[in-house]
C-alpha cells in the first residue's frame, strides 16, 4: 500500500512540473519568452553539445531526476537572438530544480553550427523559495563537469 500512495505522490510532482512552463514555453527552437529566473549564477562558455551530458552526470550525482527539457529562442525587439535551455528536475526531498543556459544577446551571430561555443550563463534554482547552498553546489558541478567534457572536445 505505501508503495502505491508513493507512485501516486511522485506521479502527480511530475505532472505539476511539467505544467510548469508558462505562456510561449514551447520545445527546440520555438519563439517565446522564459519569466525572469533567481538563484545560483554564473557566466560560462556554453558548447550546446555538452550541456545535455553534464546536467546528465550532475543529475545522477546528486540523486535528482530529469522530467524535462526544452529549448527556447528568444528574439528581442532589436532582433538580437538568444537561445536558453532549460532542465527541470526533482530531488530526492521532492522539490523542484530548474537550470537554464542561455547565451548571451547576440552570440549567436555568425555561430550557427550545434558545437559552436557561445558566450552565455547558466542559473540553478532549487525549491519553490530558492536553497543557496544547494544551488551554488549545484552550479559549481555543472560548471566543473563541461570544464571536464570541453577539455575531451
Amino acid at each position: 500500500m505505501k508503495g502505491q500512495a508513493f507512485d501516486r505522490v511522485m506521479f502527480g510532482i511530475v505532472l505539476l512540473l511539467v505544467s510548469i512552463p508558462g505562456p510561449g514555453c514551447g520545445g527546440g527552437g520555438s519563439q517565446g519568452t522564459l519569466p525572469p529566473m533567481t538563484g545560483a549564477s554564473s557566466a560560462v562558455d556554453l558548447e550546446w553539445d555538452d550541456l545535455d551530458a553534464a546536467v546528465q552526470f550532475v543529475a545522477n550525482r546528486e540523486e535528482l531526476g530529469l522530467v524535462e527539457r526544452m529549448t527556447v529562442t528568444i528574439e528581442d525587439e532589436k532582433g538580437v537572438e538568444r537561445v536558453i535551455r532549460r532542465y527541470l528536475l526533482v530531488d530526492l526531498r521532492d522539490r523542484p530544480v530548474e537550470i537554464r543556459f542561455s547565451t548571451d544577446p547576440g552570440a549567436l551571430a555568425g555561430l550557427r553550427g550545434a558545437s559552436a561555443t557561445r558566450a552565455g550563463s547558466v542559473v540553478v534554482r532549487v525549491g519553490r523559495f530558492g536553497d543557496d547552498q544547494r544551488e551554488q553546489a549545484l552550479v559549481a558541478a555543472l560548471l566543473e563537469r563541461l570544464g571536464a567534457l570541453a577539455v575531451i572536445d
